[in-house]
């Protein structure tokens, strides 16, 4: 089997290329910019590209038999839109429509915010009508029908917030406040929040890869046992020896302070809930692969301890 990961630079997509390598799949990973040393595996191959929306995905998908697509622009909130739609929806577009022509398999690395906002108050399940809130959702979602309309066979992955080592962003805001000492007011928080493991998600493409090669459809993506603030917080500093150190500010104070600071949306990741259902297509599918956030925590700050 030959695969094409785009994004393989990436967080996720680094991450997925070990885990393909390790089951001894042979990998095309188009990488941005000059030449660098020698690949690190004989079964990987590393062609030049300048830029998403530009490549020759007609050449790339040649000989291969499934697309991985990771690569995308990350969410910001104060990311261009433009620049948002052209390489997450239009450079998807031109990608998968190659790999129709070559008949290749496609996996398309949603996002939640394909299926909703930063919050919902109820939970979340497969099939539920999408309602995504900002461009990066927008043009996740209308990536999905560009590829739905090109290639019949394909899976789009709505993934819950990814975390675990080399993670960017608020998940990595959270890891470097978890490692200090300091006292943080986050215990009476109760708004739970789901969450997905690079891991997991790296051994989830390989066993559909290997084992689903008929599976298709528009899945969502999260490990079991959704938590608060406060309980991630208290969970990383568990797995790194250290007591939990949590302070029970009034819910309504820490929202008050959010949005004196002109800053909404971070009331909502900390105190409103996003749960996806344990009951998910793909987690009744494959219950080996899928664990409780609170183990993928745990062995996240325990390797960084061994470090």
């Amino acid at each position: 089997m030959r695969v094409l990961l785009t994004g393989a630079t990436g967080f996720a997509g680094g991450h997925i290329l070990r885990a393909l390598l390790n089951a001894n799949i042979n990998v095309r990973a188009p990488l941005r910019g000059a030449a660098s040393a020698r690949p690190l595996s004989p079964l990987l191959e590393t062609p030049r590209i300048d830029d998403l929306a530009t490549a020759n995905w007609n050449e790339l998908c040649n000989g291969v038999d499934a697309v991985v697509h990771a690569a995308a622009y990350a969410h910001d909130d104060r990311a261009d839109p433009a620049k948002i739609f052209r390489i997450n929806r239009d450079a998807t577009a031109a990608l998968v429509q190659a790999a129709a022509h070559h008949h290749a398999r496609f996996i398309f690395l949603s996002s939640i915010r394909a299926q909703v906002g930063v919050s919902s108050p109820i939970p979340l399940k497969d099939g539920y009508p999408p309602q995504p809130d900002g461009p990066y959702g927008e043009a996740k979602l209308a990536a999905e029908a560009a590829i739905n309309q090109a290639c019949p066979n394909n899976i789009s992955l709505r993934l819950a917030p990814l975390y675990g080592p080399g993670v960017k962003a608020n998940l990595a805001t959270l890891f470097k406040l978890a490692q200090t000492c300091l006292p943080l007011p986050f215990g009476a928080l109760r708004a739970k929040r789901s969450l997905l493991s690079v891991q997991t998600l790296s051994d989830l493409i390989v066993r559909l890869l290997q084992e689903d090669p008929d599976l298709r459809g528009t899945f969502l993506v999260a490990e079991p046992g959704a938590l608060s603030i406060g309980e991630m917080i208290a969970t990383l500093r568990a797995g790194a020896g250290r007591p939990p150190r949590l302070i029970s500010v009034p819910a309504p104070w820490i929202k008050a302070a959010c949005f004196a600071l002109n800053k909404p949306l971070l009331w909502a990741r900390l105190g409103e809930p996003l749960v996806v259902s344990d009951t998910l297509a793909l987690e009744r599918r494959y219950p080996a692969v899928f664990r409780p956030s609170s183990e993928g925590l745990t062995q996240w700050a325990k390797a960084d301890q061994a470090d």
